[in-house]
């Protein structure tokens, strides 16, 4: 299997309940994910984050949303030797997102810290082929400080 990695930020000041990254299967090829590691920057200078507790939900999407805007960051092979070009989406905004069901996996975390979750040996994250069928990554709150924005860093095998 091919393996590939994306990041994005999310908006600056991300508000409760919003989705900020997302990705979406391929209509002929389904997805493992194997990583993701969450943190929280600022972007005003020589500014410390301010310490509160953030929550982030990955939800099962089962639709495929409207308009999606790639991940501004794009997405890397991460051995160029096996297929080199992804099937699967990585998004960072939608006109109308996908729909989401359940928060089946929920990661709490510090601003001042981070959070780096492998799932190397399980297939817990199996993602069925379909254009419908993704992931989102969900503030689930509270909503950040105004210059506060949410990175993620996912890796994962289609």
């Amino acid at each position: 299997m091919a393996r590939f990695r994306s990041s994005q930020n999310s908006v600056s000041a991300l508000a409760t309940a919003t989705g900020f990254f997302w990705l979406m299967g391929a209509a002929t090829r389904g997805f493992f994910l194997r990583r993701v590691t969450l943190g929280v920057i600022v972007t005003t200078a020589a500014t410390v984050p301010t310490s509160q507790q953030v929550q982030v939900n990955i939800s099962l999407a089962s639709s495929a949303g409207t308009t999606p805007a790639a991940a501004t960051n794009g997405i890397s092979a991460l051995n160029s030797q096996l297929n080199a070009t992804p099937l699967i989406a990585a998004d960072s905004a939608f006109a109308t997102p996908p729909t989401t069901t359940g928060s089946p996996y929920v990661i709490s975390f510090n601003t001042q810290s981070a959070v780096d979750l492998p799932w190397e040996q399980s297939d817990e994250w199996l993602v069925p082929l379909g254009t419908a069928n993704g992931l989102a990554f969900i503030n689930a709150g509270p909503a950040l400080p105004a210059n506060h924005q949410l990175t993620i860093t996912t890796e994962w095998e289609e």
